[in-house]
């Protein structure tokens, strides 16, 4: 016996090296499996899961420091990778260092995530000098890592050198109004950057200053996010100039800061002339409706904003009676969210009189705005003659059974709207049943939200009915409501005569073991249903009766499974189900192996 060969990994089949990376993890096989050979290489190269692999997050996963140096190392000789996502892995100084080395030297990555890894300084500036060689890499996220001045310098420096950076976010990387100034200098010469997101580095207008000098030279930054950054009325004056010469930058984000009403009027000004900005998000920056007013002067003449956002700027029925007289002439918005003011019934008033006419907003958004029945049959009376609005949100109100009736009525006859937010709501029983009478003729409605809105059994039985006949809806969202097992069996049974809905959300139902077996029954002869989440369910022993059914069903491809609790053996039974039916995505808290 001493005599006979023992098996290694240089004699193994290669049917048997295939199986073995069946067991594997995506970023165990580059980090541990590849450069064991050159045969074991050659032969990872023609496993078909290794070929078509261009996409890995690896964020939130518990991998080990070395594992994850293993990786960045691997990424020297990887030709596949074209995104990677390292978010939360703590790869340190000396990670950052492996990963530049690999980054000169590779290829093929394009999209690279590296948030919140402890770089330092010394890490980032690592990074930065990498990106001087490297070619290909358009997108890197530092979010939550430190760069001070040295380190920005150095970036600066790959901007006016670098041809195939197009997109960087530093959020939250603890950046002062020298950084901005090394940035600012460098985006009056870069030709290659697009969108760069500063957000929550709260350094004040200086630095604002310095981009907003520069943004009047810019001519290819598109998307500048400044989320939280301690701006007021002087830095909206800064940025207010650069938007009158400023030509190219179309997404404007601002929330989060002090403009007030007086930087409100100065940012009007400009859009009065401005012909290329197309998305401003305002919110949380105190305008009051005195701020708005000078906005929607501004609306009345601009031609090229199409997305507005003012949430939570203590905005009243004045404010939107201002912007209401701007829809009656403006032609160009379709986006306006209004979420966190107060508006209450006055301020629906005036938006319904405006979407009487107005055909271009595609979109509204009123969540808590303090609307109630009185103020919905004013929405509703003008989405019965409204032809442009596709999507509205008004969950947070605490809608009553009585809005709901209004509501539903307009649904009846509106032909426009595919989209509606009823999240959060208290429509009851009677406002179940108008909506589901509702859907039953409506043939627009493609998704409809109402998670947190209180519905038992009753309400889910009369939308089940309507899902019997309804021949539009495709998505129906009724999270964190109270179905229990005889509202689950009612919805399954829809599900066995539906033939349009493909997602389905009924997480925190409480529908157990007997409401699995329900849906499970269902799924074996539906063909439609793409997406069922089941999260946090009591469905125990209950998954044994999902997995049985996706033996048979072939159209499921998500199941969301998350606090089930299942034992061991359902696990190990649902894990063998899956081996043979791998093109499912199943999301389970105790399944990390499936």
């Amino acid at each position: 016996m001493s005599g006979q060969n023992s098996p290694s990994l240089s004699t193994l089949s290669i049917e048997l090296i295939y199986r073995i990376l069946d067991h594997l993890r995506t970023y165990q096989i580059i980090a541990s499996a590849y450069n064991v050979c050159a045969r074991w290489n050659s032969i990872i190269d023609t496993y078909q899961p290794y070929q078509t692999l261009n996409n890995l997050d690896l964020q939130f996963y518990e991998i080990s420091s070395q594992a994850a140096l293993n990786l960045v190392d691997a990424l020297k000789n990887n030709r596949t990778l074209t995104t990677l996502g390292l978010g939360l892995v703590t790869l340190g100084a000396q990670g950052a260092k492996y990963l530049a080395d690999s980054l000169k030297i590779n290829s093929t990555l394009n999209k690279l995530r590296l948030n919140h890894n402890d770089f330092g300084a010394e890490g980032t500036k690592y990074l930065f000098n990498a990106l001087k060689i490297n070619q290909t890499l358009k997108t890197i996220r530092l979010s939550e890592n430190h760069v001070n001045a040295d380190a920005a310098q150095c970036l600066a420096d790959v901007l006016l050198s670098n041809q195939t950076l197009n997109t960087l976010e530093l959020y939250y990387c603890y950046l002062n109004a020298t950084v901005f100034k090394y940035l600012a200098t460098a985006l009056k010469v870069n030709r290659t950057l697009t969108s760069l997101d500063l957000g929550l580095n709260e350094q004040g207008n200086e630095g604002v200053k310095y981009l907003a000098d520069a943004l009047k030279v810019n001519q290819t930054l598109m998307t500048l996010d400044l989320y939280a950054n301690r701006i007021d009325r002087e830095g909206a004056k800064y940025l207010a100039d650069s938007l009158k010469v400023n030509s190219v930058l179309s997404t404007l984000k601002l929330y989060s800061n002090s403009i007030g009403a007086e930087g409100m009027k100065y940012l009007a000004d400009a859009l009065k002339t401005n012909r290329a900005l197309a998305t401003l998000t305002l919110g949380s920056n105190k305008l009051g409706d005195e701020g708005v007013k000078y906005l929607a002067d501004a609306l009345k003449c601009n031609q090229t904003l199409n997305t507005l956002v003012l949430y939570q700027n203590n905005l009243g029925a004045e404010a939107a009676k201002y912007l209401s007289d701007a829809l009656m002439s403006n032609q160009t918005l379709t986006n306006l969210e209004l979420n966190g003011n107060m508006l209450g019934n006055e301020g629906a008033k005036h938006l319904a009189d405006a979407l009487v006419n107005n055909r271009t907003l595609k979109t509204l958004k009123l969540n808590e705005i303090r609307l109630r029945a009185e103020g919905m049959k004013y929405l509703a009376v003008s989405l019965m003659s409204n032809q442009g609005l596709t999507r509205l949100e008004v969950g947070r109100n605490h809608l009553s059974p009585e809005a709901a009736k209004y509501l539903s009525d307009a649904l009846k006859i509106n032909q426009t709207l595919d989209t509606l937010h009823l999240d959060f709501s208290s429509i009851g029983v009677e406002g179940a049943k108008d909506l589901s009478n509702a859907l039953k003729v409506n043939q627009t409605l493609h998704t409809l939200i109402l998670h947190n809105s209180h519905l038992g059994v009753e309400e889910m039985k009369y939308f089940a009915d309507a899902l019997k006949t309804n021949q539009t809806l495709r998505s129906l969202d009724l999270n964190d409501n109270k179905a229990g097992v005889e509202g689950a069996k009612y919805l399954a049974e829809a599900l066995i005569k539906n033939k349009n809905l493909t997602s389905l959300e009924l997480k925190m139902n409480d529908i157990g073991v007997e409401g699995a077996r329900y849906f499970a029954n269902a799924l074996k002869i539906n063909q439609t249903l793409h997406i069922l989440n089941l999260y946090g369910n009591h469905l125990n022993a209950g998954i044994k009766y999902l997995a049985d059914a996706l033996r048979v069903n072939q159209t499921l491809n998500t199941l969301t499974l998350y606090s089930n609790y299942p034992s061991d053996e359902t696990v190990r039974y649902l894990a063998n189900v899956l081996s043979d039916r791998k093109f499912c995505s199943v999301k389970c808290e105790l399944l990390p192996h499936v």
